[in-house]
């Protein structure tokens, strides 16, 4: 663990910015993706599962063949924002289930690679995750 790390975990600290960093529970409103799906009775979005299906499959033969680039950088952090944004959703809104499936390709690592680079682009360290998963259980 480097240096830059220490403190991170601190909400009255200054951020870079010179903003100070709020830490918030989360809310037990009904997600917005619900209200819209519900309102659209489903069929606005009956292609979504397809399209997601197939855009994973063509990515996971991508890297299969050595093609790390396969998406642009923009588009890993557009996708990885809607996927958090969307779990998120799912999960406040009573469903129960691990965002990766029991057999799947993922290595430890990547999980490790990505949830740290997650709690990075957040601003968040292990230490708050910790502290949220105990108030929350989640």
């Amino acid at each position: 663990m480097s240096s830059r790390n220490i403190g991170r975990g601190d909400p009255a600290r200054p951020r870079r910015d010179g903003a100070r960093r709020q830490i918030s529970l989360p809310a037990k409103s009904t997600p917005r993706a619900k209200v819209v799906a519900e309102s659209a009775g489903g069929t606005m979005f009956a292609n979504l599962d397809r399209d997601a299906g197939r855009l994973a499959a063509s990515l996971e033969q991508a890297l299969a063949e050595g093609h790390a680039d396969a998406l642009a950088p923009a588009a890993v952090q557009r996708l990885m924002a809607a996927i958090c944004r969307a779990y998120r959703a799912q999960i406040d809104a009573g469903q129960d289930y691990l965002p990766l499936a029991g057999h799947t390709a993922v290595a430890p690592t990547d999980v490790m690679v990505a949830c740290g680079a997650l709690l990075r682009a957040a601003d968040l360290g292990v230490f708050e995750l910790g502290v949220w998963q105990s108030f929350t259980g989640r």
